[in-house]
C-alpha cells in the first residue's frame, strides 16, 4: 500500500499481482476472491491463535505485529488491550471484514471497554521489511508460515529488537525455521498440534490436508544482537590506525582541534552497527552509492533547472539562493514587498497555480531574505508568516514522498536492540515526518541542489497534539556545535517559535564569533545562555574544556521538559568524527527520555565531499532509519 501524493490509498504493483494469484487459485479451488484456505477459519485450526493468544494475554504485549493474519486476526483472541496492533496481509480485507484492503482505526477491545489502534497494510511483509523499516513491535505473531510467501529467517532478524517472536509452522517446513537457540533468540516455549482429525476443515485441496497433519508453534525471546569480538577487534584498529599521529585531548597543544576529542569518541563507542569501518570495502556502500548517483543526476535541481527554464547550470541555481545568514538593513519598502509577494505566494497555493517544489522555493526564498534582515523586529510577523506557509506546503509534499518507494536498509548495521530508555510518545508522529533520505542530506537537497538548508524538516510542534501539550511545559533547545547565533540557534529558534517558542536556548561551541550578536528582539523572548568550550564523549563532566552533553542533560533537563537537542559537532572533511561516538552513547543512556526531539549530522566518507573514511553511507542510512522505527523523533541535520 502507498499514498498516490493525493492523499489516497492505493495498492502497490507487487500487491495486485499477488491478489491476482491468490484469486486465481481459489477460483481453481472453487472458493472466491482471496478466500483461499476456509479451514484456516475452523474451529480446530483456531488452537493455534488461542495459544498465542494466551501467551500475549500473560505477557502484555502493548504492540504487536500480526503477520499473514487471513481472516483470523489475533485481534479476535487476546482478551487483554494492546495499544497498537499492526496486520501485514495481502488481502487486508479479510482480516478486518470491510470493503477495502485497508484500514486504520480504533477497535474496541473484546474485554474491556478500552481501544486499540489496528492498522491493516495490504502488503508481503517480504516487502514491507524490505523497502520501510517497520515500527519497533514488543511481540511478532506468524502463525502458518510459509518461506515461499512470507520472510525466512534472516528478514525476520531484521526488525527492530527487543521482541517475542511466535512463530508456527507446518512440520514439512518447520525445518526452514530454527527450533533452538540462534541468533540471540531463545526459545521460552514450544506447543506441537496435531490435526490428523479435524472434523470441521473442509479441505478443498489434497496439499492442504498433508501440510495441516502436524504443526509447531515455537515462542522466541529475540533480545540483543549478538556481537562478534572480531568486529571489534577490527573496528580498534582502524581507529587507532587513523589517530596514531594526533594528540590525546590531555596533550594537544592546539585547542582548536576535535580531532582528539573525535578519537576518544570512536573509542567509545559500543554498539556494533556504530563501529568504525573500512567504508572504502564494503559491497553495501558502492551499491549505495551508486544509487545515490543516479538519484542525484535524475533528480537533483530538477525544479531549480525547470524555473529558470534551463538556461542555467545546477551550481549556477545554488548562486542564486540567498544566504540566510547574510546580515542586511530591511527598509518600509522591502517590507511592504515582501507583503505582497506573500499574498501572491499564498493565493498560488490556494488555487494550486504551480508545482508544489516551485512554490516551496519561492516561499524559501522569502524565509531566507526575511531572516537575514536587520532589524529582525520589523518583519518578524512577516517571517513567522513565510515559516507557516512553508509547512503548509512541505507537508503537502510529503505525500507524494509516501508514495516513493526507499533504498532499503542492509542486514550489515542492524542495531543491537532499541534503546531501553526511549520515549515512546511519538510514535504515530514519526511515519508522518520527512523521510530518510539515502544521499544523507535533506530534501533541500534533492529538490534543488541546496547542501544545506534548515528548513525542509517535519517537526514535532507541526501536530497538534503534540503542540497543545507543549503549551503547559517548559521548552528547551539545545544547541551543541551552535557556529553562530544565526547559524542554527536562530533558524530553530525561529522555526519552532513561529508555533511555540522555546523558554531556554543554550548554545555550545569553542568558538565565540557571532556568539554575542543576538538582537535585543530574540533576548527579550527566551533566556540564550552561550557555553564556550568543548563537548567530549563519555566523559561524564561538567569541565568546559571536555563537556560531557549527557551529564549536563542530567544537570538541566527535566523529565516534563519539551526538550530539542541539535549536535553537529565536526573539523575538516576527514578523519574521525565525533557524533558516531556521540549518538550510540547517547542511546545506551537513562537520559535520552528526557529527549523529545533530536537532530544529528553523522558524517561518512561523501567523496568527493568528505573523506570520513571510518564510517558509510548505508551505516548513516541503516542506523537512522532504524531509530525512527524504534521510536526516536530524529531528523538528518542540516
Amino acid at each position: 500500500m502507498r499514498f498516490d501524493g493525493s492523499g489516497e490509498c492505493v495498492l502497490t504493483e507487487e500487491t495486485k499481482q499477488l491478489r491476482i494469484k491468490l484469486s486465481q487459485l481459489a477460483k481453481e479451488r472453487n472458493q472466491v476472491g482471496c478466500f483461499l484456505y476456509p479451514y484456516l477459519s475452523s474451529e480446530t485450526f483456531s488452537r493455534r491463535q488461542r495459544f498465542a493468544a494466551h501467551y500475549l494475554d500473560e505477557s502484555r504485549a502493548q504492540r504487536i505485529l500480526d503477520i499473514g493474519a487471513y481472516n483470523n486476526p489475533i485481534t479476535s483472541f487476546i482478551t487483554h488491550c494492546p495499544s497498537k496492533v499492526t496486520i501485514v496481509e495481502p488481502c487486508g480485507e479479510l482480516s478486518h471484514g470491510g470493503l477495502t484492503a485497508w484500514f486504520s482505526g480504533n477497535v474496541s477491545c473484546r474485554v474491556t471497554k478500552e481501544q486499540t489502534l489496528v492498522n491493516v497494510v495490504p502488503a508481503s511483509i517480504k516487502t514491507v521489511i524490505q523497502s520501510n523499516p517497520l515500527f519497533h513491535h514488543d511481540a511478532v505473531v506468524y502463525i502458518g508460515c510459509d518461506p515461499n510467501y512470507g520472510p525466512n529467517w534472516k528478514e525476520l532478524m531484521m526488525l527492530p529488537r527487543p521482541f517475542k517472536l511466535l512463530l508456527e509452522s507446518s512440520f514439512i517446513t518447520s525445518g526452514k525455521y530454527p527450533a533452538s537457540e540462534t541468533d540471540g533468540c531463545t526459545v521460552v516455549q514450544e506447543q506441537d498440534f496435531d490435526f490428523n482429525q479435524c472434523p470441521d476443515c473442509q479441505f478443498s485441496h489434497p496439499s492442504q490436508r498433508t501440510y495441516a497433519k502436524g504443526r509447531k508453534l515455537i515462542i522466541f525471546d529475540c533480545g540483543s544482537r549478538i556481537v562478534s569480538i572480531r568486529s571489534r577487534d577490527e573496528a580498534n584498529r582502524l581507529v587507532q590506525q587513523l589517530c596514531d599521529d594526533i594528540p590525546s585531548p590531555k596533550t594537544r597543544r592546539s585547542t582548536s582541534s576535535y580531532k582528539a576529542l573525535a578519537c576518544t569518541s570512536e573509542k567509545h563507542i559500543y554498539d556494533a552497527a556504530f563501529l568504525a569501518i573500512n567504508a572504502s570495502d564494503l559491497q553495501e556502500e558502492q551499491g549505495m552509492r551508486k544509487l545515490r548517483d543516479s538519484f542525484e543526476s535524475n533528480t537533483k535541481c530538477k525544479h531549480c533547472k525547470a524555473r529558470f527554464k534551463a538556461k542555467k547550470s545546477c551550481m549556477q541555481c545554488k548562486a542564486e539562493r540567498h544566504e540566510c545568514r547574510k546580515r542586511w538593513s530591511i527598509t518600509e519598502q522591502q517590507v511592504d514587498d515582501y507583503k505582497d509577494r506573500m499574498k501572491v505566494l499564498q493565493q498560488a497555493t490556494e488555487h494550486q497555480v504551480a508545482g508544489i517544489w516551485e512554490l516551496i522555493s519561492d516561499v524559501s526564498t522569502i524565509r531566507c531574505e526575511l531572516s537575514a534582515a536587520v532589524p529582525q523586529a520589523h518583519v518578524s510577523e512577516l517571517l513567522k508568516e513565510s515559516i507557516l506557509l512553508y509547512d503548509k506546503l512541505f507537508i503537502n509534499a510529503l505525500k507524494f514522498e509516501q508514495g516513493n518507494i526507499q533504498a532499503p536498509i542492509s542486514d550489515r548495521f542492524l542495531i543491537e536492540k532499541c534503546p531501553s530508555h526511549l520515549n515512546l510518545q511519538y510514535m504515530d508522529m514519526i511515519s508522518g515526518m520527512e523521510p530518510i533520505l539515502e544521499i544523507g542530506r535533506n530534501l533541500a537537497y534533492r529538490e534543488m541542489g541546496t547542501l544545506i538548508s534548515f528548513f525542509p524538516y517535519r517537526h514535532l510542534f507541526t501536530f497538534d497534539s503534540v503542540r497543545e501539550k507543549a503549551r503547559h511545559q517548559r521548552r528547551v533547545l539545545l544547541d551543541v556545535g551552535a557556529n553562530g547565533f544565526t547559524a542554527s540557534p536562530k533558524q530553530l529558534f525561529d522555526m519552532y517559535g513561529a508555533y511555540l517558542p522555546f523558554h531556554d536556548v543554550i548554545m555550545i561551541d569553542p568558538h565565540q564569533e557571532d556568539m554575542e550578536r543576538i538582537p535585543s528582539f530574540y533576548l527579550s523572548k527566551a533566556n540564550f545562555t552561550f557555553l564556550k568550550g568543548y563537548v567530549a564523549v563519555g566523559s561524564r563532566s561538567l569541565d568546559p574544556s571536555k563537556l560531557d552533553v549527557i551529564t549536563w542533560m542530567r544537570e538541566h533537563i527535566l523529565r516534563d521538559d519539551f526538550f530539542v537537542l541539535k549536535f553537529d559537532v565536526d573539523e575538516g572533511t576527514s578523519g574521525p568524527t565525533m557524533e558516531w561516538g556521540f549518538l550510540d552513547d547517547l542511546i545506551k543512556a537513562q537520559q535520552l527520555e528526557l529527549v523529545d526531539e533530536l537532530y544529528i549530522e553523522m558524517h561518512y566518507q561523501w567523496r568527493p565531499m568528505w573523506a570520513h573514511d571510518l564510517h558509510s553511507g548505508q551505516q548513516r542510512y541503516d542506523i537512522i532509519h532504524q531509530l525512527r522505527s524504534c521510536g526516536l523523533a530524529v531528523h538528518d541535520w542540516p
